[in-house]
């Protein structure tokens, strides 16, 4: 982002809840900016979804779980930048599921 701060920001608790609230923020953030309905339904969308794969399969050796999400509106685009503590995971490095 070229050093500019984000126009949103939030650290959220990787729990249902405070992951609700935050889409919630969001939403009505890009909502007063003008982001259109399908777009912010997509964002949502990945914020769920990439959320809801931290609390069900990563590991935080640090501590409590969260996730920052961070949003910059540029020029007809949104950048969502979503950043955890989790322990990197290689899907390569597993072995293959039972059929």
């Amino acid at each position: 982002w070229g050093g500019l701060p984000p126009d949103f920001a939030r650290e959220v608790a990787l729990d249902a809840a405070s992951l609700a609230a935050a889409q919630d923020q969001l939403a009505v953030f890009l909502e007063a900016r003008g982001v259109p309905a399908l777009v912010r339904q997509r964002i949502r969308l990945v914020v769920e979804e990439l959320g809801a794969n931290l609390m069900m399969h990563a590991r935080f050796p640090a501590g409590p779980a969260s996730l920052v999400i961070q949003v910059r509106l540029g020029q007809g685009h949104v950048h969502l930048a979503l950043e955890d503590a989790a322990e990197p995971f290689d899907p390569r490095a597993t072995a293959d599921p039972p059929p």
